[in-house]
Order: structure tokens, then C-alpha cells, then sequence
């Protein structure tokens, strides 16, 4: 599925800030800098991006109520050369990619 420019840069900041809980405001200035935007714009961005992901119970994505979200899966970090890089970066171009893995939640 297609990301949008918005949620894909509201996963990159959730990304830099892995298990800590981001603010609302903190997502606002960071993904929507000098634009004035309301917290709807963030929720459907969110919403988009939990779709995208497949996450519909909240298991990569939490909702701190009224504060922010947080990253919940592990993430790992590996550095890559990928093919199709090559030809529009210099050669040899080394790519860092995030793999998410959702963890099952389990109630008691």
C-alpha cells in the first residue's frame, strides 16, 4: 500500500524516537514545521499510517490519550546497498532501513 508524504514522515520521527512516547506538539513542529494544522490532521496522518502497516489493534503504534504515541515494536536498524539506489545516488550507496516487528499483545 502507497504511503503518503505525511504519515511516512510521521513514521520517520516515530522511528528516531523508538518505545518513547512522542507528543502531540512534538509531532505537530516536526512534521508540519511553521504550518498551522489541528490535531485531526495528525490523527487521520496516524490513522493512515496504522492502515498501511496493518496495525488495527494498537500493536505498533499506541495512542498515549491526550499526550501522543509511541513506537512499541522492536526496531532494528540495518544498513543495506540496494540496486535501484545506485543509479540515483552515488555508486556503492549505503541505505539505512527500519524493519518493524509487531509484537502480539497478550490480556490478563
Amino acid at each position: 500500500m502507497p504511503l503518503e508524504r505525511k504519515p511516512l514522515e510521521v513514521l520517520k520521527l516515530l522511528l528516531s524516537h523508538a518505545g518513547e512516547v512522542v507528543t502531540k506538539e512534538e509531532m505537530l513542529a516536526g512534521v508540519w514545521a511553521g504550518r498551522v494544522v489541528t490535531d485531526a490532521t495528525l490523527t487521520k496522518a496516524v490513522a493512515k499510517l496504522r492502515a498501511a502497516l496493518g496495525d488495527h489493534d494498537q500493536a505498533i503504534i499506541r495512542t498515549v490519550h491526550g499526550y501522543g504515541y509511541r513506537l512499541i515494536a522492536p526496531v532494528r536498524t540495518t544498513a543495506w546497498n540496494h540496486p535501484g539506489a545506485v543509479a540515483r545516488h552515488s555508486r556503492g550507496a549505503t541505505h539505512a532501513v527500519a524493519c518493524i516487528h509487531p509484537v502480539k499483545r497478550t490480556r490478563f
